[in-house]
């Protein structure tokens, strides 16, 4: 796996007094190669296969931060992000049993990444030195994710349910969190 990334943001912009941010772009270029043995369907020998696979992105994000107080803050981030397959699922080779029920699986050289855009916000409140106590909220829409497929395949006259990793359509993500910190400051040494 062969990645060329070109980062290029700012570290802090401070736009008003108590408001600062960050905006940023992140190029990516992946090239895969991936040798292996596979047996053709219908056929009784292995044969040596090499898949080659690329895909390009650009990644931009923003992130905005408010200092309400001394001690509370209003964060808000909207990003575009995207997570590499698992090397393993990117295998040009399958695994097939020889016992009943004949089952095998095999990796996707041409897999595309995990791709999303993610929104998040949160309030936090600093309470004492190292103590935290903050709500949060995303929403990720995923426009592409990564899952499993059983399809039939027939090798020297058996028929094998075979799971193979597939890009899938994505679909929307809601959550929210609850974050507490504090150093045990009660508890004397």
């Amino acid at each position: 796996v062969h990645e060329v990334t070109s980062p290029q943001a700012f570290e802090s912009l401070p736009l008003t007094q108590g408001m600062s941010g960050n905006i940023g772009v992140r190029l990516v270029d992946v090239q895969t190669t991936s040798d292996g043995y596979q047996q053709l369907t219908g056929a009784s020998d292995l044969a040596p296969v090499t898949i080659e696979h690329d895909y390009s992105d650009v990644l931009p994000s923003a992130n905005v931060n408010f200092n309400l107080t001394d001690t509370t803050m209003l964060r808000f981030g909207v990003a575009k992000v995207i997570a590499r397959p698992p090397l393993d699922e990117l295998r040009a080779s399958r695994t097939l049993t020889n016992w009943l029920p004949y089952t095998g699986n095999a990796g996707n050289p041409n897999l595309e990444p995990f791709e999303a855009t993610q929104f998040d916000a949160s309030y936090e409140w600093y309470f004492r030195d190292e103590a935290l106590l903050g709500f949060s909220a995303y929403y990720k829409d995923v426009s592409s994710y990564i899952g499993w497929r059983q399809d039939p395949q027939t090798f020297e006259g058996i028929t094998y349910a075979v799971a193979t990793p597939i890009n899938g359509k994505g679909g929307g993500i809601t959550g929210a969190e609850v974050t507490f910190q504090t150093p045990l400051f009660f508890w004397r040494a």
